[in-house]
């Protein structure tokens, strides 16, 4: 790809998603207005952020709305999702178009998946999938995420999945705990867990493991 087609490119990206942000954030956008979409040097449209939106579920592309408010415009869209990398205290930050039902701890849409940096011990592993099944560990990368509604029910899930690590809780009481949380931020209430994590994730988590003992 030639330097000049690879600037046509980026000014295609960035300006339909800043024309993605203004229509989701309450302002004028020429798409959100059934006028003509702004081109590019090819004649390309240049919103294929809100051509995708077309095909996430309601409560996907709400979930969309409220992450672009706090973290701006994402790193990747498609049809089957939207990311955002290095926002806040996450490493990725992922809305799928198509949510899975979760029962617990009421009957919700698991929507947007939050990723932080942390080591996982193996023989925590499995307290964590007892405690919340939307959990996600990978060991190599030395990550954790939640897969919840919100970012505020994904923080609730990592802040008590920090605590079973730390084996201050167990799975019973944080399953309670997580419980007594959504019905409080369903109540309006402030809720610490909530809003904010509630320490300081890692910097070095990764385990790449080790290579196997040579064959005799």
């Amino acid at each position: 790809m030639t330097t000049s087609l690879k600037a046509v490119c980026l000014v295609s990206i960035a300006a339909s998603a800043g024309l993605l942000a203004s229509s989701f954030l309450g302002q004028p956008a020429a798409w959100s207005q059934g006028a003509p979409a702004a081109a590019n040097a090819a004649g390309q449209p240049l919103d294929p952020l809100a051509q995708a939106l077309t095909a996430y579920s309601p409560a996907a592309q709400e979930a969309v709305r409220a992450t672009i408010r706090r973290y701006g415009t994402p790193d990747f869209v498609s049809g089957r999702l939207i990311e955002w990398d290095d926002r806040g205290p996450f490493t990725r930050i992922i809305a799928y178009s198509h949510p899975v039902r979760h029962l617990f701890p009421e009957p919700h849409d698991d929507i947007l998946f939050e990723e932080i940096k942390m080591v996982v011990p193996p023989e925590r592993a499995a307290e964590l999938m007892r405690f919340d099944g939307s959990l996600s560990v990978e060991r190599t990368r030395g990550t954790l995420a939640a897969w919840e509604s919100s970012e505020a029910t994904g923080l609730l899930a990592l802040n008590l999945a920090q605590q079973i690590i730390a084996g201050k809780l167990d799975h019973v009481a944080a399953r309670r705990k997580l419980a007594e949380g959504w019905e409080a931020t369903a109540a309006g209430k402030q809720v610490p867990g909530a809003s904010r994590l509630l320490f300081s994730p890692a910097f070095e988590t990764a385990d790449p493991d080790a290579p196997a003992p040579a064959r005799r």
